[in-house]
C-alpha cells in the first residue's frame, strides 16, 4: 500500500481549525509552514515531511493550548463534561469516547479505549489528581497520528463511512466532521453516490460552507503571500501614512497596511458569487462589483502620477487631493476600516474582477517595480492551470538594454536566449498588458522608469491541441474578457476544485473532461457542480481507472506535449524539437540525431533507444551525463508517461 495515497498530514489551517473544534480559539503560528504543490497546500500535504524542529513546535503548541484551558477551571470542566453520576474511571472512558471520536474523526475501538484506560490509571497513580489525569488523556489523543494525519482507507476502491465523512467535511468546511456526518457514517449512509450528495447539499446550506470556501480561496490565490510583501514606501511617499512611515524609517510597511483588507475583498467577492448569487463563477473575471472598506475606497480612487510629478520632499505635508479620482468607484455609505460595503468600479475605471484587485496585483511585483513575468505566470497558473515551471539555471544571460522603455528592455533580455524565449513568449505578454498597474496595484500611466508611457498592447499566443492561436490584449479588461470565454478557464476551475477536494493533481484527463462538461452544463455554478462532483468516482474512488487504450501521436500531442511541453517548444525549436502543428511533428521526432549521442529522439518500438523518453524520466543523465528532466523542474503525471511509452512501443504512429 502506497502511504502517500492514503496518509496526508493536516495543513496548518486544517490543524488549527481541528484543534479549535475541540479546545476553542488558538494561535498556532509556531507550526511548520505548509508545502504548496500544484498551487495548493492540500496537494502539498501528501508530500510534506514534518521536520524534527516542527515536531517540537507542534508539541509546544499543544502543551501551551492545554495549559491555557487547564488554568481556566470553567473551560476545563466544560471540556471534561462528565455526568455527575459517573465515577472517575467511567468519566475517563466517556471522555475518551467523546473527545477521541471528535479528534480522530471516527470512534475508537474497544482495544484503543482499553489502552487509554491504562494510561489514565498510570497518570492517576503519578499525580493523584483526576483533572490532571484527564489532561494526560487529552494530550495523548491530540498527539496521536490519528489526529495529526488524515488516514483514509478505501474499501474496494471506494471511500465510505468515516473516511467519506472526513473527505466531505474537510472539503466543504475545512473542519472535522460534525455529529450528523459521523452518525450517518455509523449507519452506513455514506456509501452510495446519492447518500454522499444528500449530505453535501445539507453542508452547503450551512454557514460553515462559506467559511470552508474562504480557505479554498486563500489557497487558490495564494493570499498568504500578501503577508510577506516587501515594498519600499519611499516610492509612494505622497500619502500621509507613507510620509509618517518614511520619517520613522519603516521602509517595508506599505502593503502590510492593506493585507487583511484586500484578502477580505477577494474572499467576499467569491463567496458572494458562489453562495449569494449562485451564478456563473467566471463572472468574477469580468464583474465590476466588489466589496471595500475605507482603506480600499481610498486606494481604488488613487491614480499614480508620472515620476516627474512625484513630491519627493518629505519634510512637509503634501496635498493628496490631486491624486484622487472619486469617479472611479461607486458606493454608498462611509465605512470604517473594519466595515465592508458593496461597491462598483465605474465604467471608465480600468479595473475588472479578481485581476483588478489590489490583493492579486500587489503580490506579484518587486520592491520598486512590477514583474510582468510573475504576473503573467500567475494568470497562466491560477486561471488557466498552465504550469510553466521554474526557469533554467542560465537565467539573465543577457544584459538589459539602455535608452529604451522598461518593457523593451525586458523583452530584449528575455527573448535573446532560445532557452528563455519559449516560456517568456507565453508569460510576458500577459504581464505587459497588466503593466498599467504598479507594483502595489495602483493605476498609472508611466512605467517604473518614469520616462515612457505604459504600453499595454500585446499579442499573446494561446497553445491548444498543439496549435498556436494569436490573441490581442490591450489591458486588464481585455484579458478578463478573453479568459471568461476560454474553455481552459472553465476546465481550470474544475481542476482546482478537484485538487483541493482530493489532495492530488488530476491524473485522468478523460475524467476531468467529463467533469468540466458537467460544470459547463450547470452554467459554471459552483454549488450544483460540487453536489455532482462529490457523488462521482473522481471524489468517491481512491483513484479512478485510467483507460489509455489506443495511442497515436495526435493524442500524445494533445494530452502531454500540449499541456506540459508546448509552452516552451511551440514558438522556438529547442533541442531540435518544435511542437508547431505543421504536419511534420512525427518526421522531426523520428529524424536521425545530429547532436545527441548516437540516439534519435524517438526509435519506434524501443524506449531505451529513444532520447525523448530518457529526457522525460531523467535517465538521460546516464546517456550523456548532462541535462535536466523535461519539462523543466517538474515531472509528468504517471498517465502522461504511460501515454508516451505506449506510443513509442506501439511504433510511434
Amino acid at each position: 500500500m502506497d502511504g502517500q495515497t492514503y496518509l496526508r498530514r493536516l495543513t496548518h489551517l486544517e490543524l488549527e481549525r481541528s484543534l479549535e473544534a475541540i479546545l476553542g480559539p488558538l494561535n498556532l503560528d509556531t507550526l511548520d509552514p505548509d508545502l504548496y504543490r500544484a498551487g495548493l497546500a492540500r496537494v502539498g500535504a501528501r508530500d510534506i515531511i514534518t521536520s524534527e524542529s516542527g515536531i517540537e513546535r507542534f508539541d509546544f503548541t499543544i502543551k501551551r493550548a492545554i495549559d491555557l484551558i487547564w488554568l481556566d477551571e470553567t473551560r476545563r470542566d466544560a471540556l471534561i463534561a462528565c455526568d455527575s453520576q459517573l465515577d472517575d474511571k467511567a468519566c475517563a472512558d466517556d471522555f475518551v469516547q467523546r473527545v477521541g471520536k471528535q479528534a480522530w474523526r471516527r470512534p475508537l475501538t474497544s482495544e484503543q479505549r482499553q489502552r487509554y484506560g491504562v494510561l489514565y490509571d498510570a497518570c492517576l497513580a503519578e499525580t493523584a489528581d483526576h483533572p490532571q489525569s484527564m489532561r494526560c488523556l487529552l494530550d495523548a489523543l491530540i498527539r496521536s497520528p490519528n489526529f495529526y494525519y488524515r488516514l483514509e482507507l478505501p474499501s474496494q476502491g471506494y471511500y465510505t463511512g468515516y473516511d467519506m465523512a472526513s473527505r466531505l467535511s474537510y472539503f466543504l468546511w475545512s473542519l472535522p466532521p460534525d455529529d450528523e456526518l459521523l452518525d450517518a457514517a455509523t449507519r452506513g449512509e455514506l456509501n452510495t453516490a446519492e447518500q454522499v450528495r444528500e449530505q453535501a447539499a445539507r453542508m452547503l446550506e450551512s454557514p460553515l460552507a462559506r467559511e470552508g470556501f474562504r480557505v479554498f480561496v486563500d489557497e487558490w490565490f495564494r493570499l498568504d503571500q500578501l503577508e510577506r510583501l516587501d515594498r519600499d514606501i519611499i516610492t509612494y511617499a505622497f500619502e500621509p501614512l507613507q510620509l509618517d512611515l518614511g520619517l520613522s524609517g519603516e521602509l517595508q510597511a506599505w502593503a502590510q497596511q492593506y493585507t487583511e483588507a484586500t484578502k477580505e475583498e477577494i474572499r467576499r467577492m467569491v463567496i458572494n458569487q458562489v453562495f449569494d448569487k449562485d451564478e456563473d463563477y467566471l463572472e468574477l473575471l469580468v464583474t465590476r462589483d466588489t466589496f471595500v472598506n475605507k482603506q480600499l475606497i481610498d486606494f481604488y480612487q488613487t491614480r499614480r502620477t508620472p515620476l516627474n510629478e512625484y513630491p519627493y520632499y518629505l519634510g512637509e505635508a503634501q496635498d493628496d487631493t490631486k491624486f484622487l479620482d472619486r469617479g472611479l468607484l461607486d458606493y454608498d455609505g462611509d465605512p470604517s476600516n473594519e466595515e465592508f460595503i458593496s461597491a462598483r468600479h465605474a465604467n471608465r475605471s480600468p479595473r475588472r474582477g479578481l485581476l483588478g484587485t489590489m490583493g492579486i496585483l500587489s503580490q506579484l511585483g518587486k520592491q520598486h517595480e512590477t514583474s510582468p513575468t510573475r504576473r503573467g505566470n500567475y494568470v497562466l497558473e491560477k486561471f488557466l492551470c498552465k504550469e510553466v515551471g521554474k526557469p533554467p539555471p542560465e537565467t539573465d544571460v543577457c544584459e538589459r538594454f539602455k535608452n529604451v522603455s522598461r518593457r523593451e528592455s525586458i523583452e530584449e533580455q528575455h527573448l535573446c536566449a532560445p532557452s528563455c524565449q519559449g516560456c517568456h513568449d507565453q508569460i510576458d505578454p500577459i504581464g505587459f498588458a497588466l503593466d498599467e498597474f504598479d507594483t502595489i496595484g495602483r493605476h498609472r500611466t508611466s512605467d517604473d522608469w518614469g520616462e515612457y508611457r505604459v504600453d499595454p498592447n500585446v499579442e499573446w499566443t494561446l497553445i491548444r491541441d498543439g496549435q498556436a492561436q494569436k490573441l490581442p490584449f490591450d489591458g486588464l479588461e481585455s484579458i478578463a474578457n478573453t479568459l471568461f470565454e476560454l474553455d481552459e478557464a472553465t476546465s481550470c476551475v474544475t481542476k482546482q476544485l478537484y485538487r483541493f477536494a482530493t489532495g492530488r493533481e488530476e491524473h485522468n484527463l478523460t475524467e476531468i473532461e467529463a467533469l468540466t462538461a458537467e460544470f459547463a452544463r450547470l452554467g459554471r455554478k459552483i454549488k450544483p457542480f460540487i453536489i455532482h462532483f462529490v457523488g462521482s468516482d473522481a471524489f468517491r474512488r481512491e483513484k479512478s481507472e485510467s483507460n489509455i487504450g489506443d495511442v497515436d501521436l495526435n493524442r500524445v500531442a494533445t494530452e502531454v506535449f500540449g499541456p506540459r511541453c508546448a509552452i516552451c517548444h511551440i514558438s522556438a525549436s529547442l533541442g531540435n524539437l518544435s511542437l508547431s502543428n505543421d504536419g511534420s511533428l512525427r518526421t522531426r521526432l523520428l529524424a536521425p540525431s545530429t547532436n545527441l549521442p548516437s540516439m534519435p529522439l524517438v526509435t519506434p518500438g524501443n524506449l531505451n533507444n529513444s532520447y525523448l523518453w530518457h529526457k522525460l524520466v531523467g535517465s538521460h543523465l546516464d546517456v550523456n551525463g548532462s541535462g535536466d528532466l523535461m519539462p523543466p523542474n517538474q515531472s509528468l503525471a504517471p498517465e502522461q508517461l504511460e501515454l508516451v511509452s505506449n506510443w513509442i512501443e506501439e511504433g510511434a504512429q
